[in-house]
């Protein structure tokens, strides 16, 4: 059996973006009208790239789908951790108590 694997990245915030990659994907689809879940095909894996976030307006529900896709399908779902999502990642240790006493 052949495996499809779609790859996705520098989605940084654009809903859109993601929208309009979803509508041409032979790897994900959403599972409802409502677009409020998206669905693996099977046979298939999906690899996200990295930066899901800068500044653009869709990064919670982009990251809320993506998150979800993971927990749903975590052996054929892969995400990279790109530059933007690793410097999110230490905003939390740079704002802390310690952090800002500095």
């Amino acid at each position: 059996m052949t495996t499809v694997c779609g790859y996705l990245t520098d989605v940084e915030g654009n809903y859109d973006y993601f929208e309009r990659y979803v509508a041409i994907s032979r790897v994900i689809k959403w599972a409802d009208d409502e677009k409020s879940e998206l669905e693996l095909n099977d046979g298939c894996e999906f690899v996200f790239g990295g930066d899901s976030q800068d500044k653009g307006i869709g990064e919670i529900r982009f990251v809320k789908h993506l998150l979800s896709l993971k927990r749903r399908y975590p052996e054929r779902v892969h995400i990279i951790i790109g530059n933007r999502d690793a410097n999110k990642l230490r905003l939390a240790g740079e704002l802390s108590e310690e952090a800002l006493a500095d």
